[in-house]
């Protein structure tokens, strides 16, 4: 029976899990000599992890584990019962595979206002980075992924800089100098928070497996990365997808918001577009506001261009935007949907994008809001050559 396959599986991920801890930990030494490379493109590194719930908590008190300890059990009795309970395959896999403790996480994390002081934010990151090597080991390489636009050409003395941010206090701020000062020597990925977003994707979420597709966030701002035959798209620099202009839809006398082209998609949908339109954030507004109706409709217009010219595989749309407040995820994305499909009337003639092919086509992402962390991290394993998809 399906529940008994899904305890089965929980049972031998985690059986298999304890073997291996007690292999590193035992007759291998993992914890003595670091690292062993067991072929040249597999090698297992000691490493570790002083934290729980992908590094948002700290057990460093008693009270605190013993609570954290509760917790989890908790959740795993639940976990346990609703699988008993389950009957379909497709549904036990998943948990089970967390039940059993397959899938990994963070090691650690930290959020840092940005404010309108790039110097502050840099500095505090870089010591944060510097009191985490301490307590997990050497970093072996840094993964930056920015909000922009950024120089991207490293060969440009400005390469690492913020350039022309409508982003207050942020124009010309350099991000990866005091990172490259505080760890000399040291490999490090750069790239634009969409980019870096987009080969998280690539690697570990809705784009496994897909060569050309399109990774787009709204929310603060509107931008949107890649990839094109498995490399990221470059160019003259990256990629400003939010800054293309749309056709005004009539009714619609909403002039955006953008500092340098008012009504382009950024200035139409981001969030801050939205609740300058509406005249309320985007998360009170109810369901049947002319607002979302205008802002869906100018989205779809967006994703029809750029399925137009860069013909991707799949269009990922990540940002604050698309959770839409009260009208709710999963309408917001068959809206956008359709409208889509409206918009374009037919003209590509492709199953990705009938009636049943659209809701494969158009698609939120698998990592969710930890996307650009992942991608991060995946422009820094690139820069160790460790990426199964390089930038």
């Amino acid at each position: 029976r399906p529940h008994k396959l899904g305890l089965a599986l929980a049972a031998g991920i985690f059986a298999a899990d304890q073997a291996l801890k007690w292999l590193m930990i035992g007759p291998l030494a993992l914890r003595e000599v670091g690292q062993i490379e067991l072929i040249p493109i597999f090698r297992l590194t000691w490493t570790e992890n002083y934290g729980v719930s992908l590094g948002l908590l700290s057990a460093e008190s008693d009270g605190q584990r013993w609570a954290l300890v509760a917790a989890q059990t908790v959740i795993s009795v639940i976990v346990l019962v609703w699988m008993l309970r389950e009957k379909k395959l497709a549904e036990i896999i998943p948990p089970g595979l967390v039940l059993g403790g397959a899938l990994g996480n963070i090691l650690d994390r930290a959020r840092f206002a940005t404010g309108d002081d790039p110097a502050r934010v840099m500095r505090e990151v870089t010591e944060w980075l510097l009191d985490r090597q301490q307590k997990h080991g050497p970093l072996e390489a840094l993964g930056v992924a920015s909000f922009g636009p950024v120089e991207l050409e490293e060969s440009s003395p400005n390469y690492g800089h913020i350039t022309t941010t409508p982003k207050p206090g942020w124009r010309q701020a350099d991000i990866l100098g005091p990172l490259l000062r505080a760890f000399p020597g040291l490999p490090a990925g750069f790239d634009t928070d969409v980019n870096g977003a987009a080969l998280g994707e690539a690697t570990w979420g809705a784009a496994r497996g897909l060569e050309d597709f399109i990774y787009l966030t709204a929310g603060t701002g509107i931008g949107g990365g890649g990839m094109a035959r498995g490399r990221l798209l470059h160019g003259l620099m990256h990629p400003e997808m939010g800054h293309m202009g749309l056709p005004r839809i009539d009714g619609d006398d909403f002039e955006g918001n953008c500092p340098f082209h008012g009504r382009c998609w950024e200035g139409l949908c981001s969030g801050p577009a939205l609740a300058k339109r509406a005249g309320m954030p985007a998360e009170a507004l109810p369901p049947d506001h002319p607002a979302w109706d205008f802002t869906i409709r100018s989205m779809a217009h967006a994703l029809v261009n750029l399925t137009c010219v860069l013909s991707p595989r799949r269009i990922i749309l990540g940002g604050s935007v698309r959770k839409a407040g009260q009208l709710g995820e999963e309408a917001f994305f068959e809206r956008l949907r359709r409208a889509f499909r409206g918009i374009l009337a037919g003209y590509i003639d492709a199953p990705e994008l009938g009636e049943e092919g659209i809701r494969h086509y158009i698609v939120p992402p698998e990592l969710g809001d930890d996307a650009g962390v992942c991608g991060a991290i995946a422009l820094a394993q690139a820069r160790l050559g460790e990426s199964p998809r390089p930038a």
